[in-house]
């Protein structure tokens, strides 16, 4: 017959206590990777319309969950095998939070480009690796934050049937080409030129994204302020003057 857990035994005594502790941790890692999602990887309205509160919710919903419910399942004070179980579970936790990390990196907008009269937000596993490269060096996506290009649409005709090709045959649009990325400065003023204002006056151009649209506010500079979520398409608006 088994004891009873005392007052006098290593803390945690019970189930309750070890899965409370375990959730405890889990819930602050988790909290770490939300706000180097929601500030970092995904800022602003890039959070929603390019997938990462989708993503964010799944695993850190798995990785505070799983671990803790197990871990209340499996712990028994006194067990033979307590720290094969929990060094297990540990593991499989680690390896699940690892992964899911991995996906939310890869998948971040890694590309803001600049195209004519709008903006969009390229997850850098939209990329096509070998399009990658022999790229030009100055090219490159930031680990903390979204890189800021732009693209002009070529106008030799031999470039315009290849690309054309491109984007029929093999689904790859100019913004998904980064051979054909430029300095955003070069972008900003077709920008200004194809804004509208909000009710309120601000300047923004549309910007989409794999999950959905929105509005990236502009300066007068032509540089991007904030992205909104939101259908640019649908506000009662005037151009920009």
């Amino acid at each position: 017959m088994n004891n009873p857990a005392s007052a006098s035994d290593p803390f945690p005594r019970n189930r309750w206590q070890a899965g409370l502790v375990h959730l405890g941790i889990s819930a602050l890692v988790g909290l770490v990777l939300f706000a180097l999602i929601r500030f970092v990887w995904y800022p602003d309205a890039l959070f929603s319309i390019s997938g990462g509160s989708q993503l964010a919710l799944l695993i850190i919903s798995i990785d505070v969950v799983i671990g803790p419910l197990l871990t209340t399942l499996v712990f028994k004070r006194g067990k033979r095998t307590l720290r094969f179980d929990l060094a297990v579970i540990a593991l499989l936790q680690a390896a699940a939070f690892a992964y899911g990390t991995w996906v939310l990196f890869t998948s971040r907008p890694a590309f803001i480009v600049a195209a004519v009269d709008r903006i969009y937000a390229i997850g850098y596993n939209q990329i096509d690796p070998k399009d990658l490269v022999d790229i030009p060096p100055t090219i490159q996506a930031n680990v903390f934050s979204p890189a800021y290009y732009g693209v002009t649409p070529p106008t030799d005709p031999s470039v315009v049937d290849a690309l054309l090709w491109n984007e029929l045959a093999l689904g790859k649009d100019l913004q998904l080409l980064p051979r054909w990325y430029r300095p955003f400065e070069e972008s900003r003023a077709s920008l200004l030129k194809n804004a509208k204002r909000d009710a309120s006056g601000r300047q923004y151009v549309p910007v989409i994204a794999r999950k959905g649209v929105g509005l990236a506010f502009l300066d007068e500079g032509g540089n991007v302020t904030a992205t909104l979520e939101g259908d640019p398409w649908a506000l009662e608006v005037k151009p920009a003057e």
